[in-house]
């Protein structure tokens, strides 16, 4: 079930008795039935967020077994938030034979597993009028409900998958755009980031936003606001579908679940303002990066609790905020 440029969202399914029983209502049928496991595989050299990428080993029930790799962005369209593919096979297979050959390939690679997904029962199922969706029993993890369109056009995305999720019933502020890995992955508490910087305030430096969000994904942290490093963030947050209530109530909600925040304060933006002084009154670890000669307002240069790194280029940046992060509590 994939599509060119393949948008995605994923929604558990706590009661599958009552899905099963709306999807009838709605006269919907079974088109396919499919079983496989997934060993999802990551660097042994550095990290790799599972939010961004995957590689793994699909070894289906007949025996045969490939190499995916799929590249993934987070994109926020008409008040829908989706997993999209970068490229446009979507999944790109690396390799079709026996699951040690696979295997063999990839430890080559320098990859290791570290993963197991287990789809013990998958359903396609058509509902006229609205499209097709993905039922899955994952081993250990429940019923899921999965809803992939084409992506090739983010707007009609976003559209499609309105149309879908209504069908089910399903609100779109409940699906969840992270990829399965993601979701399922052990937790790692303690490396949550939530990274702000200038976005309505001037968008000069959004391409070392996007550095620095980098570099907290090689250092090993999940990003809850890799948004901020977009260039087409303010485009989208722009959309009719983003309301400034919507978007200050996913941002609060994003750094109540942060274990650090990451500003980038050269460019003085009344939102980041905001977010530093809700993080400190939480007792989250603040961390500031201003470029040298920056004239910084007082609030943040004189508040002790936050650790203010002044950089002279953006290599000292980087290099900087890794020293920093390595000596934040896990």
């Amino acid at each position: 079930m994939t599509a060119p440029y393949e948008a995605e969202v994923r929604v558990p399914v706590p009661r599958i008795d009552e899905m099963r029983a709306r999807l009838r209502a709605l006269g919907a049928r079974r088109a396919e039935a499919y079983a496989f496991t997934d060993d999802y595989y990551r660097p042994i050299a550095h990290p790799w967020p599972a939010e961004q990428q995957t590689l793994r080993l699909r070894q289906h029930a007949d025996g045969d077994a490939e190499v995916l790799f799929t590249r993934i962005a987070l994109v926020s369209e008409d008040g829908v938030t989706f997993k999209r593919s970068a490229l446009a096979q979507s999944k790109v297979v690396l390799h079709r034979g026996s699951a040690a050959d696979g295997r063999s390939l990839l430890e080559a690679l320098g990859f290791t597993p570290w993963l197991r997904v287990r789809k013990l029962r998958g359903e396609i199922i058509e509902i006229p009028g609205a499209g097709t969706i993905a039922l899955e029993e994952i081993d250990g993890h429940g019923w899921w409900l999965e809803v992939e369109v084409g992506g090739g056009d983010r707007v009609d995305a976003a559209a499609a998958l309105r149309k879908r999720l209504a069908a089910l019933g399903v609100d779109p502020g409940d699906a969840s755009p992270l990829p399965i890995a993601a979701l399922l992955a052990p937790a790692r508490p303690g490396r949550r980031a939530y990274f702000c910087g200038a976005i309505r305030g001037g968008r000069q430096l959004q391409a070392r936003y996007a550095r620095l969000i980098s570099t907290l994904h090689s250092a090993g942290w999940t990003v809850l606001t890799a948004h901020v490093g977009d260039p087409d963030v303010l485009r989208v947050e722009g959309s009719p579908g983003w309301s400034s209530a919507q978007i200050l109530r996913r941002d609060m909600a994003a750094l109540a679940g942060a274990d650090l925040v990451v500003a980038e304060v050269t460019v003085p933006s009344l939102g980041v303002g905001i977010e530093l002084a809700t993080a400190l009154a939480g007792g989250v670890p603040v961390i500031a990066l201003v470029e040298a000669g920056t004239l910084l307002s007082a609030l943040v240069e004189g508040d002790d609790r936050i650790h203010l790194i002044r950089y002279t280029s953006e290599t000292d940046a980087v290099q900087s905020l890794l020293h920093a992060v390595s000596g934040v509590p896990a």
